[in-house]
């Protein structure tokens, strides 16, 4: 049995694809929230510190926290504009996938470039599952992104089906 889906590399899944790998297997936005309230907090605790008890020994501590906020927010917001605008010539490509038994094909077409590949499961890295991507690594760092909302003649329990039985526990749900 085939199943068909989609995907076009625009920048909500560029964003997606970051923000996944900023978080690891957990909510992007969670971790983002949580860290900058944690950041934040210590950050209000060294200034009142410093403010109050003239403790100016917590000045370097406060700056190392200003920097791991605005760190946070780099990762979270500018990190997946700058990725998607490297992207070029790539920039909303849109690639075709036929997920069969053992195998997967991918047809990828943009401005003027069309590229067609097969990859046997066997063959992949990893994948990671949200709750609107399939991201299957060929490599460690070439990554096909499948929106689960495009696919035809199956279900997203199908494709991670076929690809557990390969990738075993390298298969992330995230």
């Amino acid at each position: 049995m085939e199943i068909k889906a989609k995907c076009r590399y625009d920048y909500e899944t560029m964003k997606a694809l970051t923000r996944l790998w900023f978080s690891g297997k957990s909510n992007p936005k969670t971790i983002f929230v949580a860290s900058l309230a944690g950041v934040s907090i210590l950050a209000v605790i060294c200034l009142l510190e410093i403010l109050l008890f003239s403790n100016n020994d917590f000045a370097i501590l406060f700056t190392v926290l200003l920097l791991l906020g605005f760190l946070d927010i780099y990762f979270y917001y500018i990190l997946p504009r700058i990725k998607y605008n490297a992207m070029s010539k790539l920039q909303n490509a849109e690639t075709e996938f036929v997920f069969y038994d053992n195998s997967m094909k991918a047809f990828t077409t943009c401005e003027g470039i069309a590229g067609q590949s097969e990859i046997q499961y066997s063959l992949l890295v990893k994948a990671y599952e949200t709750s609107k991507y399939i991201f299957i690594f060929q490599t460690k760092s070439s990554v096909f992104a499948v929106d689960k909302s495009t696919i035809t003649d199956g279900a997203p329990e199908d494709i991670r089906n076929r690809l557990q039985a390969y990738l075993g526990a390298r298969y992330y749900l995230c």
